[in-house]
């Protein structure tokens, strides 16, 4: 192939297009003629001009092709490429690269390169691509999505979610559905809202994005009101932020009222019992930090795995935690140092390891099929290992405290306590974790859910295909094995009983055999209920009580990305709003047929 570097420069000095005429080898330095394959000495005007006079009858001293012209793109190509895409197709491509590859809108304007590159497909579908209606495809793109998960939606019960993420004045509210299907938990963004300082959050646009999803409160199970209290942040709150609070937790339970139930998020049992702590810590925190800021004044060790502590954020208590705990594997390094440090090792030791628990709980709420019972089992664990701290340590026993407490409000709610009975790890016969009124509660809780679902519904046919059933695992260095003795310990057995109606189904679950807390439940049920439709449906909405903290983390990060965008200053709340919309709807986005009737739209 001829060497694009050396052509660029023999081009431009003997105003001449050798490659219309050969492919230029440059190692072998060898020269192909395009028309009969005839491999000619170096690459010389003289002997391609002569091979073509000879053997194909064309004089390139007169032929106007030879001569590199200054052309439009679009006259210069001598054929059509092949599209291979529709053009609603190539719209949603654009519509990726802005949403989901981050490219800046502002490149749709740029002359030089970006349109040429857009040409063909510009001439091919009659039309012009500018950033601006790039914005009013992106709006339409996002009309597709809700139009999408409406369909998929359409007769369920599903759980509404509300995060909110902040980076400096920038805060955003994100509202999510979740719910389950064959068994897996699915996440679907429906509205994203930008949280303007010292105005309240609309509640009528949230009311709206819920309306164009087709989703209104007869049809949702559970709503997650964690981020509810935190709307207004210290960061985006106004002198108001009191009253607004009150203005918008009223309306809020407004649109509840039909709502079964409305769950606090169960990491917040985890994120309050911690900061409640720490908060009586400010004194030794603070002298930590004093000895962090002295540490990061000299150089930085030269030990593998270890680095210097990094300052925490005040307002975040994993990074106090991640400051202490690194200034704790340090100590043998500054013991050594000349420079003397005003450092409580003992709070430093103790801190750490009772705040440890804690912070590997919270990290396994990131894995996606989370439910009720996996948070429930976790933290119980983290109870045993507090207590097994608490002898020496008075942190582990504050946290500990501060755990149940929390432990036992998330047990008051109805959608909580309906997840846990369903869950055989822990609602079986003689069960120490609920009493006799919590499970009746439960299936009270259960049984209206089952009147609820028997409302008029278009139900999708069933597949019946069957998996695997669950098993007893025995793993060495089981993490499971201290809270398997314990409950052995208080149990008996008795063989479950079996019932015909749905509600003697539920009610003999009370009185069936325990469950390895290694047992995948969604996987259980899916294997036990793959021929009980009934069962199978009212599991899946219940199991589907939102738990997992992985839709946060993406939130975050996609959110991230967005401000990293080169135009995200520039543009409206509107245009980022469907951008972020779109980036956390990414897995259907290539699903959307956006309109291409009406090319002149805006955003």
């Amino acid at each position: 192939m001829a060497d694009p570097d050396y052509l660029s420069k023999a081009t431009k000095r003997k105003r001449f297009h050798y490659a219309k005429y050969v492919n230029y080898d440059k190692e072998r330095n060898i020269s192909e003629c395009l028309v009969c394959r005839k491999q000619l000495k170096s690459l010389s005007t003289g002997n391609i001009k002569r091979h073509y006079l000879k053997l194909h009858d064309r004089n390139l001293d007169t032929d106007a092709d030879s001569r590199i012209r200054s052309f439009p793109l679009r006259k210069f190509c001598k054929f059509k490429p092949s599209m291979g895409m529709n053009k609603s197709e190539f719209l949603t491509c654009c519509v990726g690269l802005v949403a989901v590859r981050n490219i800046p809108i502002s490149l749709f304007d740029d002359e030089d390169y970006f349109k040429k590159l857009f040409a063909p497909f510009e001439e091919e579908f009659k039309m012009t691509l500018s950033s601006k209606n790039i914005r009013g495809y992106l709006n339409g793109a996002v009309s597709e999505l809700r139009s999408i998960i409406s369909d998929e939606i359409r007769a369920k019960l599903v759980c509404l979610k509300f995060e909110v993420v902040t980076r400096g004045e920038r805060g955003f509210l994100v509202m999510n559905i979740q719910y389950i299907e064959d068994f897996k938990i699915v996440v679907q963004t429906i509205g994203v809202v930008e949280m303007v300082k010292n105005q309240e959050t609309d509640m009528q646009h949230i009311l709206r994005n819920m309306n164009e999803c087709g989703l209104d409160d007869s049809f949702i199970y559970s709503s997650c009101s964690d981020t509810c209290t935190n709307l207004y942040i210290p960061e985006l709150k106004g002198d108001d932020s009191a009253k607004n609070d009150r203005e918008w937790n009223v309306e809020y339970e407004k649109m509840h009222s039909n709502i079964t139930d409305i769950v606090k998020c169960p990491s917040q049992t985890l994120h309050v019992a911690a900061r409640t702590v720490i908060a009586d810590l400010g004194d030794k925190i603070d002298k930590c930090r004093r000895s962090v800021l002295s540490l990061q004044s000299i150089s930085s060790p030269n030990v593998e795995d270890l680095q210097m502590p990094v300052l925490d954020i005040s307002t975040r208590w994993l990074s106090t935690f991640n400051m202490i705990e690194s200034l704790s594997k340090m100590k043998k390094f500054i013991d050594g140092l000349e420079q003397s440090f005003e450092i409580d090792w003992t709070f430093v030791g103790k801190f750490a390891a009772a705040f440890k628990p804690l912070v590997e709980c919270l990290e396994k709420l990131h894995e996606v099929n989370y439910i009720v019972g996996d948070f429930y089992r976790d933290c119980l664990c983290c109870e045993i290992e507090l207590e097994e701290l608490g002898g020496t340590n008075m942190y582990a026993n504050l946290l500990l405290k501060e755990l149940k407490a929390g432990k036992a409000k998330l047990l008051e709610n109805g959608a909580f306590l309906a997840a846990l009975y369903l869950d055989q790890r822990f609602n079986f016969i003689k069960t120490p974790f609920l009493t006799e009124e919590q499970q009746h509660f439960a299936l009270e809780h259960l049984m209206t859910t089952v009147l609820n679902l028997k409302r008029p519904t278009v139900k999708d046919e069933y597949s019946s295909d069957e998996g695997e059933r669950s098993m007893d695992v025995t793993i060495d260095n089981d993490p499971f094995v201290k809270l398997e003795e314990r409950t052995k310990s208080m149990i008996g057995s008795l063989t479950p009983s079996k019932g015909k109606t749905i509600k003697e189904k539920l009610d003999c679950l009370r009185f069936g055999e325990r469950l390895s807390f290694h047992v995948d439940i969604l996987n259980h049920w899916k294997c036990l209920t793959y021929e009980d439709f009934e069962m199978k449906q009212l599991i899946e909405v219940v199991l589907a009580c939102p738990c997992t903290q992985s839709s946060m983390e993406m939130t975050m990060k996609e959110f991230s990305n967005v401000l990293l965008n080169a135009d995200a200053n520039v543009l409206s709340n509107k245009s980022l709003t469907n951008i972020l919309m779109s980036r956390l709807n990414a897995n259907i986005l290539n699903f959307i047929n956006l309109d291409t009737k009406n090319d002149d739209i805006s955003g």
